[in-house]
């Protein structure tokens, strides 16, 4: 005889399957070769279910944009995670609106939607070498780093010098657009006598100025010391 509190499970089985369920990972861009202008709109779903999961997903993009499906799986294994991707080409602004849609389950449709950002930092600025000859042309270079999707319009950069004279450049320089990731802008300048030197560079961002020195020492040549 059992204990009066037992429970006996004398024939316990599991007869109903949850089927199959895809469920939004994550949704961003890969540049391609141009980046801001072609890229990979990059769509990644998990199948939380016990079945197999067909796939069945379309991209709604902006007018004037070209889409492509290029990588699209037909099925995706429980418990796994699949990607789907496809080739976008077109200009992408701040705001760029992507729509993602797939059939998340029998009859059941789901979306995501991606907006397009960027963001401007500052990454370096300064002289090549520390150290300058004078008579000798030297670069000067600014690394500006776009950490967005989309491309950044309507940027100034004004550049001042103490004790050197420019070479090749312009001292305001209008950057049409910033696409996603580095972008480097170059001078060449040249001082004429040994002292210390230094050059600014005003980044202006709408109405918004960032402000950058570089310092450098300016040295007789090799060819005169040597005399």
């Amino acid at each position: 005889q059992p204990a009066p509190a037992a429970v006996i499970f004398d024939d316990f089985r599991f007869v109903e399957k949850a089927g199959w369920h895809l469920r939004l990972d994550s949704l961003h861009f890969e540049e391609g070769e141009k980046p801001g202008e072609q890229g990979f709109l990059v769509l990644r779903l998990q199948n939380t279910g016990d079945e197999p999961a067909p796939v069945s997903a379309e991209l709604v993009a902006p007018q004037k944009f070209e889409t492509e499906a290029v990588e699209i799986p037909s099925r995706i294994a429980p418990q796994e995670t699949a990607t789907l991707k496809w080739f976008v080409k077109g200009l992408r602004r701040i705001g760029t609106k992507f729509v993602a849609r797939w059939e998340s389950m029998p009859q059941t449709t789901d979306s995501a939607t991606h907006i397009c950002s960027a963001q401007l930092r500052l990454n370096s600025f300064g002289f090549i070498n520390a150290v300058l000859f004078a008579g000798v042309p030297a670069q000067l270079r600014l690394v500006l780093e776009n950490t967005g999707d989309a491309v950044i319009e309507g940027i100034t950069a004004q550049l001042s010098l103490q004790g050197l004279s420019l070479v090749q450049g312009n001292l305001k320089t209008n950057l049409t657009t910033i696409p996603p990731g580095k972008n480097t802008v170059s001078w060449v300048v040249r001082g004429n006598k040994p002292a210390q030197c230094s050059a600014s560079v005003q980044i202006l961002v709408g109405r918004t100025p960032f402000n950058m020195v570089a310092k450098g020492v300016i040295s007789r040549p090799v060819s005169e010391r040597e005399k």
